[in-house]
């Protein structure tokens, strides 16, 4: 699963940080890899887990959701 992060009120270097944060992700959802775009505030994560509920209850639980 793809997801997309967007934290308009993050400037650079904590948007780094925050896109570090989906990494931490537990149980049966497991982290690829992140891209983070620090000019557009923006990260973009790459999950694997058994449903895309589960995904989401894991990003939550390690920080802000994603917006899609």
């Amino acid at each position: 699963m793809l997801s997309e992060h967007y934290w308009p009120d993050l400037v650079d270097g904590l948007v780094l940080g925050q896109a570090q944060r989906t990494a931490m992700v537990a149980g049966p959802v497991g982290w690829l890899g992140t891209i983070v775009v620090p000019a557009q505030r923006t990260a973009f994560g790459l999950f694997t887990g058994p449903s895309s509920h589960e995904i989401e209850r894991a990003l939550l639980a390690a920080g802000p959701g994603a917006d899609r």
